[in-house]
Parts: C-alpha cells; structure tokens; sequence
C-alpha cells in the first residue's frame, strides 16, 4: 500500500492519545486537543476517538465502522463463510483507507480514515480485554461490526433518528444490505447458530499451531482488530505506533493459547523491536509528538515501552 507521509499534527495527536488510555492518568495536564480536520469525517472521527477515551468502545465501532465498511459495497461473498466475509471486510478496509483514488494521498481525508481506522481496532483490541481480563464486563454482540447492546442498555436516546441513520447505511458486504448497528438484526446473524462464528475466530487463533485455551469471550473483537491493524500496517513509518497495538494484540493471543507457539513468538519480536526502534529512546518520543506531550510524558512512554519489550521478550 503505498502513501505519502501525512501530516504529523491531527494523526500523531490521535495516536498519542489512543496510547493514553492505557496508561495510568498524567499528573500535569495535557495541551488541549486540536479541532478535528475540516472533512466530513472529522467529526465522524472526533467522536469515535472520545468515545475509546471514556472506555465506551461499542460506541466508537458505532461511530467508525459503518465509514469504513462503505467501501465494500461491490463486494459479494457467502453468507455461510465467516472466513470469506472476513476477506471481504478486509479488504475494505484497505479500500477505505486508500480513499476514493486509491492512492491514499495524505491530505485530511487519510487522516480522518486512518484515524477512523485506529480507533476502531484500538476499541475492538480493548473491548476483548476488557470483556476476559481486567473487567467490568459489558454487553457486546459477539459482532464486532454491529451491536444491539447499546441500544438495549439505553445509552442511546436515539437524537435525530441515529437508528434510522445507521439503518440506513449502504454497506452491501455479501450481496444484501447489512444492517449496521440497528435493533432489527438478521436472527441467524446474530444467534450464531451453534457458535460457528465464535469457533471460526478460535480457529483462526489458533493458526500458529496452538488452540484456544478455555473460554473467552468476544473471539472476533481481536480477529477485527488485528484486520484493521493490518490494513494500515504498510504505513507504519508514519503511524509508529501501529507497531506498537500489534505487538500488544500479538502478545494477547499467545496468552490465550494453551501452548507457546515458536512463530507468533517469532511474530512478537518483529513487532515488539520495531516499536522500540520508535518509541526506545526519549529522543525519539519527542521529536514524534513534540508539543503534544505533557511534562514528563515522554519518559513514560518511553519505559512503558521498554516495560512491554521486556515481557514480550520473555512470553
């Protein structure tokens, strides 16, 4: 995938800020947010980004998914195949961040998307650990990319007509327009009938030899995440901290194997050492984020980073 460097200012502000929300809260304040690009997906891309910050991860996928699955309306593939959907929801992702010339040209349309796209794969990786490690537990559809949960719990009152809007979204994923976060979902969609998505996501795991230990939850929330992840992965160079998210997915799904697997171990240290060639020495942390760090912050990330290159090394 090839694409211009963006611009360092609303991009990396978003990736500084999406590490934020692992860490433990900076004594001094930050500086204060800069206004979203001036594109239509700004706003789409504020919201989403604010969302993963108050830990509302359904409504970030709420705010970002429908944008980035537009892109896959021309795509046709078998309702019965969990594999062959996830191809196609792949490859719309990359479709989606490219843009509509397919040149991902960095202007403020690929920061929006890529922001878009982060955020939500950030929401999704966070969701999973959320819902099997450190708690509380919400209610999510084992779906990813469409929910009722936040419908029922009543966190949306539905101003001007979101369920309608959502309902309304043209992303025609398998031949058949697929209702995006709405109250109305297909019943053999969202039943999953014998759990062969949830087993689908497991067996995907566990392609490094090593299957599923016990029972987690939200299987295909880290599938997900780990897809749009790799959509942007090519851009790295610009996105440091992608290498960053997949280190930490790639260490979530050798925790949840029964066994330790060679390759993704192999998969880990790639991963993990490109995130120290970024993000190693403070040197470098400051001339990534510059003014958008706080006092001190820079050091932190920096021994969070080697805090992290540490476990990795030895799991």
């Amino acid at each position: 995938m090839a694409a211009s460097s963006p611009s360092p200012t609303s991009l990396r502000e978003v990736e500084l800020r999406l590490l934020r929300c692992t860490f433990p809260t900076a004594a001094s304040r930050p500086p204060p947010h800069s206004p979203p690009p001036v594109h239509p997906l700004g706003p789409v891309a504020a919201s989403a980004l604010a969302a993963v910050e108050l830990g509302d991860y359904a409504a970030a996928l709420a705010s970002a998914v429908p944008h980035i699955l537009r892109a896959s309306a021309s795509t046709e593939a078998d309702d019965d195949s969990p594999a062959q959907f996830y191809g196609h929801l792949a490859a719309a992702a990359e479709v989606f961040v490219l843009g509509d010339d397919g040149g991902g040209a960095a202007d403020e349309g690929f920061e929006c998307r890529c922001a878009l796209v982060l955020s939500a794969a950030v929401a999704a990786l966070l969701a999973f650990t959320q819902q099997n490690v450190t708690g509380p537990p919400r209610k999510y559809s084992p779906f990813p990319f469409f929910s009722t949960s936040s419908f029922d719990d009543g966190l949306y009152s539905d101003a001007g007509g979101k369920q309608d809007q959502w309902a309304s979204i043209d992303s025609h994923v398998h031949g058949k327009f697929v209702p995006f976060w709405t109250s109305s979902l297909d019943e053999r969609w969202y039943s999953d009938p014998g759990g062969k998505w949830e087993a689908w996501a497991s067996h995907h795991l566990a392609s490094f030899g090593s299957h599923v230990h016990g029972k987690f939850l939200l299987l295909q929330f880290i599938v997900f995440a780990e897809l749009l992840l790799t959509s942007i992965k090519s851009l790295d160079s610009d996105l440091c901290s992608v290498s960053w998210w997949l280190c930490r997915l790639s260490m979530s799904q050798q925790n949840i194997l029964d066994e330790l697997s060679s390759s993704l171990f192999d998969q880990v240290q790639v991963y993990k050492n490109k995130m120290l060639a970024h993000f190693g020495e403070l040197e470098r942390v400051s001339s990534y984020w510059g003014s958008f760090l706080c006092d001190g912050e820079g050091s932190s990330l920096v021994s969070a980073a080697l805090l992290e290159a540490g476990l990795a090394e030895y799991k």
